[in-house]
């Protein structure tokens, strides 16, 4: 509300007198257009441009040329590595993914620690940060010797171990083993027989060691070590079952079979173990593959160490393969030993 002596007082204000012209009006008209011209022009070139200029540049880092790799420094060496990725499908969750739903309302109501933890689905649970963080850094090899079971065998087929926190981890495990191969309908080591030499499946072997030859002495020696998932307990097995066998190559029907696929299948393995590179420079390896395949254990003498790993033949590869002296016992010359100073990887009765 305006005070009553201010109203009297515009009232009697006298109208200022303006003289238009069209001159005039030009001019005025020129100076709007020119005023709103700077209003829009100027925030644009200060604000709008340079942001516009920002986003091209972010769209071209983000999305332009290659994206799908990755690049590490090896400082010991002084090379850089780069890896070509995939593209992973976002409706394909990883297996953390999947643990976590399907635990994170397993128990109906809000759970307490009065009450034991239901059993996971898809994952070992610990109650304890010190096991949680082991559990979480242990390599493969000391997996397989953590536990003092085969598996399969003492676990999974009931072989007497009665341990009901070691079931529970077996079957958390057998499922993600599944998982990792896409069968997660598969429930038992049988279902998963052909699984078994694949690189990958080195969780299958830690808990299918009887189905996947970890207990045979016969069985082909690729992936025979903890490293590549053969628990320790199913290695002991197999050593015990060598012990019995006959001094001689070939000494159990099957072992042909076995020396076969291993030849066989040594480019793939070494391929899959080191990468395609280290394969592509050892074409002498891979014809000697076929050398090795066709002249039998006696091959062996011959050509004592491979050139690709530079391991013994007949003792094994740590990371890669078992001992081919368990199919070739006397050319890796077991026969040489005495009682008292028998090689570990000979049968009994080898000894003089």
């Amino acid at each position: 509300m305006v005070p009553t002596k201010i109203q009297l007082a515009i009232q009697k204000l006298q109208p200022i007198q303006l003289s238009y012209s069209r001159k005039k009006s030009q001019w005025e008209s020129a100076f709007n257009l020119v005023a709103l011209l700077s209003m829009l022009a100027i925030p644009y070139l200060v604000l709008v441009y340079p942001l516009s200029m920002r986003m091209l540049e972010v769209k071209r880092e983000m999305c332009y040329g290659l994206q799908n790799f990755v690049v590490a420094y090896n400082a010991d060496v002084g090379m850089a590595y780069g890896l070509l990725t995939t593209k992973r499908n976002a409706s394909d969750p990883t297996l953390a993914e999947v643990a976590v739903q399907s635990y994170k309302f397993a128990h109906p109501t809000p759970w307490t620690q009065d009450a034991p933890p239901p059993a996971p689905k898809y994952f070992q649970l610990g109650l304890a940060t010190q096991e949680f963080e082991t559990g979480r850094i242990r390599k493969m090899a000391e997996e397989a010797a953590y536990f003092p079971v085969c598996w399969e065998t003492d676990v999974l087929n009931g072989g007497g171990s009665n341990d009901t926190g070691l079931w529970t981890i077996a079957q958390s495990r057998m499922r993600a083993a599944a998982f990792h191969l896409d069968r997660e309908d598969a429930t038992t080591c049988a279902e998963l027989r052909d699984y078994c030499y694949l690189p990958e499946s080195r969780l299958l072997r830690l808990m299918c060691g009887d189905t996947c030859g970890c207990t045979d002495p016969m069985s082909v020696p690729w992936y025979k070590q903890k490293a590549e998932g053969c628990a320790e307990m199913c290695l002991s097995e197999r050593r015990t079952r060598l012990r019995a066998l006959p001094c001689q190559d070939f000494p159990q029907a099957g072992a042909a079979t076995a020396w076969n696929e291993f030849w066989d299948n040594y480019a793939a393995a070494i391929t899959a173990y080191f990468g395609e590179d280290r394969i592509q420079y050892a074409n002498s390896s891979i014809s000697l593959a076929q050398t090795m395949k066709a002249g039998g254990c006696a091959a062996l003498q011959a050509n004592p160490i491979d050139a690709i790993t530079g391991e013994s033949y007949c003792f094994g590869a740590a990371d890669l393969f078992g001992p081919l002296a368990y199919l070739c016992p006397e050319s890796c010359g077991c026969r040489t030993y005495s009682a008292e100073n028998q090689a570990w990887y000979c049968p009994q009765s080898c000894s003089r």
